[in-house]
This record gives structure tokens, C-alpha cells and sequence, in this order.
């Protein structure tokens, strides 16, 4: 068995709020997988759990990621300053988010 990627939530109950992450490795890109992952995954939390908010943060230049949050519906709210600590360096972060009331409905395959 391989690991090919994570796709996980992390939900503060009180504020009905949660942060996804993603990661996947390169050589599956392109394929679909991550979408179906994170379409799944917030479906899940509006509906089961009834979240309202969920943010995503991405690299700067991340453009695969920019661009499969903004297909499903997650707006850009701004770029947050010095938010990571890696590399032995502060990095900056686009932060999106996707509100329960302004979520698309996904085609199904």
C-alpha cells in the first residue's frame, strides 16, 4: 500500500469553523483525486456537521492549489504575513474561504 496524500480538518465546534488541509504527492496530480477528496470533505462537514466556514491557507505560487480551492467555490480573502515558520524562514500565505450559504452544488461523475 502507498500513501498518496492527506486530506484532513481541523474544526473548532464553538465557532462551527474548520480549517482543511491537503498535500498530494506530485506524480498523482492532475488526475482528479484531490478534488473528489476535498469536495467530499466539505460536503461532509456542511452537511453532517454543520459547519459554516472552512479556510484553506496555500503557498504564495502554489498554483495547483489556488486554482482546485477556487473551482470549488473558496474566495480569496488575503494574503496572511509571516503566518508559517519552515525552512528555518517566516513565510507568507493566501487564505481562502468557503461559507456554507455560498458553496456551489459539485457535479457528480
Amino acid at each position: 500500500m502507498c500513501l498518496i496524500g492527506t486530506c484532513g480538518l481541523a474544526i473548532n465546534w464553538a465557532f462551527r469553523s474548520a480549517s482543511i488541509g491537503f498535500e498530494l504527492e506530485r506524480r498523482f496530480g492532475g488526475q482528479g483525486l484531490m478534488r473528489e477528496a476535498l469536495s467530499s470533505t466539505v460536503d461532509h462537514a456542511y452537511d453532517r456537521w454543520d459547519i459554516n466556514r472552512i479556510q484553506a491557507t496555500t503557498d504564495l505560487d502554489n498554483h495547483a492549489s489556488i486554482g482546485l480551492l477556487r473551482s470549488l467555490g473558496f474566495i480569496e480573502e488575503g494574503i496572511m504575513r509571516q503566518w508559517g515558520y519552515w525552512k528555518d524562514a517566516f513565510h507568507d500565505v493566501r487564505l481562502f474561504s468557503l461559507i456554507k450559504a455560498e458553496r456551489p452544488i459539485y457535479p457528480t461523475a
